[in-house]
């Protein structure tokens, strides 16, 4: 006899100390030490149980009702289990084994090794309670489901991934589209009533659904099982029939899978699904059911044979052999409720995502959603895969060589199989970009590509696509991941990555509080810092591990969905993290998370170059003021003007303004014509400049006409050619707009003006 561990002699103290307290309603009958080295020890116990409360459909108590505890050697770090010492209450829910109580239906969480036995007793009491008032199954808590006990070593196990079909009838007789992934392992994926004897799929099961409910422990014996069947109103020959047609369906050696349903899964008090029981039955007896057939055969020897074997089945083997239980693992919609359901990253359920690059970004983003349950998955990448990526890019040795697409694409499959994946092994610039092919079947669009050109590209095109747009998202990292940017672009948003990039460029520089930032992302120094792995034979890259590129583009992604959940069309967002660990290095705030908003820009085309000119709402406002301030000043009828400040892209052919200043002081107006002074404009431009990173400068000039369209006049047009050809600021280029006002109607003129066409322009346009 082995001596009993410190837990076990604190679980018999315990119990002694409840049994004084209890002044008779427990009592101790005997205790049983470990038999042999960490073995359980053995305690005997019995519970007065007369005076319980009782209503119909709960366990009938006697006075006193005896109990053994079983405590194991690892007290109280290891729940104890309790079992009666009879069987009277085997079929009652939560009742296993016909004698062992189910007391926690989550042991890990619900069990508190410092309550030790005094816990466990005040459980086992409330499960009593509940048990004598039939409330061990309240209404509107999880049913509790029948019981199939397995062989060790000899289960196999079944994934059912389709709904189960809905009859009216008291019983469904059909087959079971099956997908034999190993010997040990199916998976059910589909339903074919009985009326059609030939299966639509290579492997099938016998399937017989009830609406009838079953015990709460499912039969061992298989006499036993045709039995309980019997006794729901399915007939032998209903049984025997549904085997003989799957087993006439499938290979010679090959087993056969009886499944059996029971409307005893889901929700007490709501509608009930059926609970799916799989019984294996080995080759040798499939092949005999499929012999049994014969007994249909016209041929008198064929039909003798048939009956025969039938007649051996139901003699000896029905008689005399047990029930071989599966394992059933649920993965049907109608029965499981999602781990990730009330997740930001359920937003992507059942959306057509586009991942762009899949390297370490968005390789990691791609196995994410491939959990997510999105409808499909496009990769897009030309990159292969080499031995330096896996350090911190989530391939295999055995990728090495192959492209990130393929592999990528592997890897998801064995994560989940069902989901559509796409690969296109392209340059994106020169592929979809070039293609126009952002308007595709894509419901969002995740850049992980943290290409410049990728996303000047996709300005371009993006600006002169019309339709239905995707949401497109934009990933980028600092230079060893310490910060990281995510930019959303919504569907009907008219800039692209490269103008929220830029937008948020301006607020950061605006404000001292985001210098880390601007350090990060735009101090002009950002290549410099870039590692090459291979000197010499390798394009310069980011430092990070696995666990930094997993940390920082997880939480874009978490951000990304976030927003999914709550859509709005027209502002444009950028949201800038940290690394927790390098926050809290930094000592920085835990909150690592910085957002920006943007209102959309007003957009017009010009007419001489089609140039697109946006002005940042900012920049109206600007505007406005300026005008408001001409008319508190009495000089409503003269026209007015000022400086435009922004940038100018000739290759995209967009012109941002971004800020507008009023009239210089050596400006002249009259109501027939604004002469801009230029007193201040140079400092005033380096100044911007530099405080700007260059994304603030002297683009144009603005002014009003009172009493006017929005269209130059011949004192504009020599003006402008003054500007192309004379002065400290004379350029190749002019952009003026022009504030037009006719029958209170206010409009915006954007004209861009070129030194070597001007009067070509001019005479096609007038």
């Amino acid at each position: 006899m082995s001596k009993m561990t410190n837990g076990q002699n604190l679980a018999s103290k315990q119990l002694r100390e409840i049994e004084t307290a209890s002044e008779g309603l427990l009592s101790i009958d005997y205790e049983k030490k470990p038999d042999k080295e960490r073995a359980s020890a053995l305690f005997g116990i019995s519970i007065k149980c007369g005076s319980y409360p009782h209503k119909a459909g709960g366990l009938k108590f006697r006075e006193r009702e005896s109990f053994e505890i079983i405590v194991g050697s690892n007290f109280p770090f290891q729940k104890p289990d309790v079992k009666t010492t009879h069987k009277r209450f085997a079929g009652f829910p939560h009742v296993q084994w016909k004698r062992c109580l189910c007391l926690y239906i989550a042991p890990d969480i619900e069990w508190t090794p410092s309550d030790g036995m005094y816990g466990f007793i005040d459980r086992l009491k409330l499960w009593l309670e509940r048990a004598a008032l039939n409330e061990l199954d309240p209404e509107g808590a999880p049913l509790h489901p029948p019981v199939a006990y397995t062989r060790i070593g000899e289960t196999s196990t079944i994934v059912v991934k389709k709904d189960t079909p809905k009859f009216n009838n008291e019983h469904w007789c059909g087959l079971a589209h099956l997908n034999k992934v190993n010997p040990k392992r199916f998976d059910l994926i589909g339903w074919q009533s009985s009326d059609k004897i030939i299966a639509d799929s290579e492997y099938v099961g016998a399937v017989i659904l009830t609406n009838k409910v079953m015990p709460y422990e499912f039969p061992e014996k298989i006499s036993d099982l045709f039995l309980l069947l019997n006794e729901n109103g399915i007939t032998t020959d209903e049984i025997l029939l549904q085997l003989q047609i799957a087993a006439f369906n499938n290979s010679k050696g090959e087993p056969l899978l009886f499944i059996i349903g029971t409307p005893m899964r889901g929700i007490v008090g709501e509608e009930l699904n059926q609970h799916l029981t799989v019984w294996y039955i080995y080759p040798d007896a499939a092949d005999a059911f499929r012999l049994t057939i014969e007994k249909y055969s016209k041929d008198e020897r064929e039909k003798e044979l048939g009956e025969k074997v039938e007649q051996i089945l139901l003699d000896e083997w029905v008689d005399k052999c047990g029930v071989n239980w599966c394992r059933v693992l649920e993965a049907r919609p109608e029965v499981i409720n999602r781990r990730d359901l009330k997740s930001p990253m359920s937003a992507f359920q059942d959306l057509n995502l586009e991942v762009w690059g899949c390297g370490a970004l968005g390789a990691n983003v791609a196995l994410s959603l491939a959990r997510a349950d999105v409808k499909s998955l496009k990769l897009i990448d030309n990159g292969i895969v080499t031995p330096g990526l896996l350090v911190r890019q989530p391939f295999f040795d055995s990728d090495i060589g192959r492209g990130k697409v393929n592999a990528l694409k592997d890897q998801i499959n064995a994560i989940n199989p069902e989901l559509k994946v796409e690969m296109e092994y392209s340059n994106i610039i020169h592929s979809i970009l070039e293609e126009n092919r952002i308007n595709s079947t894509a419901d969002v669009i995740i850049d992980c590509t943290a290409s410049n050109s990728v996303r000047y590209k996709m300005e371009q095109s993006r600006k002169n696509m019309t339709g239905p747009l995707p949401i497109i998202f934009s990933m980028m990292l600092d230079s060893e991941a310490k910060n990281a940017v995510l930019a959303e672009i919504p569907a009907d948003f008219n800039g692209g990555a490269t103008d929220i990039y830029r937008k948020s460029k301006l607020a950061i520089k605006k404000d001292f509080r985001y210098k880390s930032l601007e350090e990060a992302f735009y101090s002009g120094k950002t290549d410099e810092n870039l590692f090459q792995p291979e000197p010499g034979c390798s394009s310069p890259t980011f430092i990070a591990s696995s666990a930094d590129v997993k940390v920082i583009s997880n939480s874009l992604l978490n951000i990304a969905a976030n927003n999914l959940k709550r859509p709005d069309t027209k502002t444009g967002k950028s949201y800038f993290i940290k690394q927790p660990y390098f926050a809290l290095n930094n000592d920085e705030s835990l909150n690592t998370i910085t957002k920006f908003t943007f209102e959309e820009d007003f957009i017009q085309i010009d007419p001489f170059n089609e140039y697109q000119v946006r002005y940042s709402q900012g920049a109206l406002r600007d505007l406005r003021g300026y005008m408001n301030k001409n008319e508190r000043e009495g000089r409503e009828e003269s026209e007015t003007g000022g400086i435009m400040w922004g940038e100018i892209d000739d290759t995209l052919k967009i012109i941002w303004v971004s800020k507008i200043t009023g009239p210089p002081a050596d400006s002249k107006a009259s109501p027939d014509q604004f002469i801009c002074g230029t007193e201040g404009i140079v400092e005033l431009n380096e100044k911007l400049k530099k405080s700007s990173g260059g994304s603030l400068s002297y683009i144009g000039i603005w002014h009003t006409h009172p009493k006017s369209k929005a269209t130059p006049s011949q004192k504009d047009y020599e003006a402008v050619h003054n500007l192309l050809n004379e002065g400290e600021l004379s350029t190749k280029k002019v952009f003026i707009s022009i504030i037009g006002s006719l029958d209170v109607e206010t409009s915006i003129g954007s004209y861009v003006f070129e030194k070597d066409n001007f009067y070509e322009m001019v005479i096609n346009y007038e």
